[in-house]
C-alpha cells in the first residue's frame, strides 16, 4: 500500500481559485486606495488648480512631503533589514 501512495503523483492543474482571489483582492481594496486620493484631488482643485498647487507648494507641505518619503525610506529600509535577518 506504502508503495503505490509513494508512487502517486500530485499533477496540479489550472487553479482556479488563485486568479478569482487576487481579482476580488483588488475589487476590495483598490476603492480603498484610489476613492481618498479622488477625494483629495476633487475637494483640493474646487477653488482651482492654482490655489491647489498653492497650498501643495507651500513650505509646510513641501517639508510634509519630505518627512513623509523619508520615514517611509527608513521604514522600508528597516523592514528589508530585519525580514532578511529572519531568515
Amino acid at each position: 500500500m506504502s508503495t503505490v501512495i509513494s508512487q502517486m503523483r500530485h499533477v496540479r492543474g489550472f487553479d482556479v481559485a488563485r486568479p478569482l482571489s487576487i481579482g476580488m483582492l483588488m475589487f476590495m481594496m483598490l476603492p480603498l486606495v484610489f476613492l481618498p486620493l479622488a477625494s483629495i484631488f476633487i475637494f483640493g482643485t474646487s477653488k482651482g488648480l492654482a490655489s491647489f498647487w498653492a497650498a501643495l507648494s507651500a513650505p509646510e507641505a513641501v517639508f510634509a512631503l519630505k518627512l513623509s518619503m523619508v520615514t517611509s525610506f527608513w521604514a522600508t529600509a528597516f523592514n528589508v533589514l530585519f525580514g532578511a535577518l529572519e531568515i
